[in-house]
């Protein structure tokens, strides 16, 4: 966001109209802001992003239309038009983008606790198999560290602490978290439990899906990784010089003469669709839990 949530909600009610029409078109936006523990009202949420991209929208438009002018040193329609097309298409994008990073927080999340999963369920395993009640298990799971599994169970604890049943404060754990196998871990605990089964060997399942989870995982990235590296050949080596290479070829038939203007346009498109593909890359890279 390009306002923080407090100056949104001091600065930005009487703009909150502006966010209740986009409501209407992001229905299920206000559970995902819950979901994300983003503490704003939707209505503000959509102003806040809509106002940015509105800034957004014209920075574009005063940048392009300035390059345009010292490029060809008049102010013409043609540029004119370019510059609000590319303003509003940065402006339409950023708009988008902050709409859509609550859900990808909450995705983010959810991998993270995933990831600490692991070494959670491998202390619960050997915790309960030392003969430690499932209460004292899970509280020391909430004192372990500052991770995101760590302040789930803490809360369970907290629940457990403040006189709900123990199997309706994992129920809940279950229902309220973000992660599918965090859901699984609570399920299997409460069946379990109900069925007077072995939590013990419940969670071995958990760890042993877990594990194969993991291993999937690093399998698909290193496909993905192959197709980034031949994506990475192509556009931001092979292109650029081949583009280079058509241009000297076409300017030299015409009798034209290739600037400087051009080969620093081809420059800062490769290094553009590098930094892309470098952060793309490095986004997709599995967090694996290695302890």
């Amino acid at each position: 966001m390009m306002f923080s949530i407090e100056t949104v909600k001091k600065h930005f009610n009487s703009f909150s109209f502006i966010g209740a029409r986009l409501a209407k078109a992001y229905p299920t936006l206000k559970y995902t802001l819950k979901e994300a523990e983003i503490n704003i009202d939707v209505n503000l949420f959509l102003a806040s992003a809509f106002i940015s991209s509105i800034i957004y929208t014209i920075c574009a438009f005063a940048l392009s239309f300035s390059l345009f002018f010292l490029k060809t040193k008049m102010i013409s329609p043609q540029n004119i038009v370019l510059s609000v097309l590319i303003g509003l298409a940065f402006g339409i994008v950023f708009f988008m983008l902050q709409n859509i990073a609550p859900k990808m927080l909450v995705s983010e999340t959810a991998k993270q606790i995933d990831n600490d999963l692991i070494f959670a369920v491998r202390t619960l395993i050997i915790v309960l198999s030392s003969g430690v009640s499932l209460y004292e298990a899970i509280a020391h799971i909430a004192k372990s560290g500052n991770n995101i599994v760590s302040k789930e169970f803490s809360i369970v604890v907290k629940k457990i602490n403040s006189g709900m049943p123990e199997l309706e404060a994992i129920e809940e754990l279950a229902l309220h978290t973000k992660s599918d196998f965090m859901k699984k871990t609570a399920w299997q605990i409460v069946n379990a439990i109900k069925s007077g089964a072995s939590v013990t060997d419940a969670l071995k399942t958990i760890l042993e899906t877990l594990t194969n989870y993991q291993i999937r995982t690093i399998k698909e990235y290193a496909g993905e990784l192959n197709l980034c590296i031949l994506m990475y050949l192509i556009l931001a080596a092979a292109l650029p010089t081949i583009g280079i290479v058509i241009m000297i070829v076409f300017t030299t038939i015409s009798g034209g003469g290739m600037g400087l203007l051009q080969i620093f346009g081809i420059l800062a498109f490769s290094i553009v669709i590098q930094i892309f593909l470098i952060g793309f890359v490095k986004t997709r890279i599995p967090k694996i839990f290695t302890q």
